[in-house]
């Protein structure tokens, strides 16, 4: 019976020490095998999407129009420029637009009788091509006469072309004039060049920024 036990308890512990060592080679297997799956496809990261911020845009003012001189309307018999200094060597018409040629100097050219109310007017837009320049900044001048203030110095706006070689429509803001913006206006003085050139114009509206 001693044997048998001994012989027994011999089988039984063969057994334990099989499964244990069953247990840990199989662990082992588990563990190379995710090491080798972490190591062979690496998860991707995660996307982040880029957000843009858009600025917020000023929306241009509402105007509405209180008068507007087409230069299609015009011709050489029925001119709109009444006037013009001599340095303006022609002003001609198309049916399109008024070519205004300069010799250099002072060239000007003056509108007929307006007759409008300064107070409603905030902008002068002028649509206009400068056909050459020489630096592509030439800057022009307007000149305002009204029924309380005559042509002087201070009362004049200066702009540029910004786009020489095609039309391009320029608002320019009244409300920049110093002193003389007052009572009615009677005519407007187009000073358009300071050196030897030519532009032409399309049409000279005056506008009113709606409040």
């Amino acid at each position: 019976m001693k044997s048998v036990s001994m012989k027994t308890a011999s089988i039984l512990i063969a057994s334990v020490l099989c499964l244990l060592s069953f247990a840990s080679c199989s662990n082992s297997s588990n563990n190379n095998a995710t090491t080798a799956g972490q190591s062979g496809t690496a998860a991707p990261p995660p996307t982040t999407l880029m957000q843009t911020t858009l600025m917020p845009t000023t929306p241009p003012p509402q105007t509405s129009v209180v008068a507007t001189y087409d230069m299609k309307d015009y011709s050489d018999s029925n001119p709109f420029f009444s006037g013009m200094s001599p340095d303006v060597s022609s002003v001609t018409y198309n049916g399109q637009y008024a070519d205004l040629v300069s010799t250099g100097g002072d060239p000007f050219a003056i509108s007929p009788e307006l007759d409008l109310d300064t107070t409603q007017i905030d902008i002068i837009r002028l649509v206009v091509q400068e056909v050459t320049s020489d630096t592509g900044l030439d800057s022009f001048e307007f000149f305002n006469s009204t029924d309380q203030q005559s042509w002087a110095g201070g009362n004049e706006i200066r702009d540029y072309y910004t786009t020489p070689g095609q039309f391009e429509t320029i608002d320019v803001d009244t409300r920049s004039i110093d002193w003389g913006w007052v009572g009615t206006l009677k005519q407007l003085r187009y000073d358009f060049l300071e050196e030897p050139g030519e532009v032409q114009i399309q049409s000279i509206s005056f506008l009113h920024i709606d409040s």
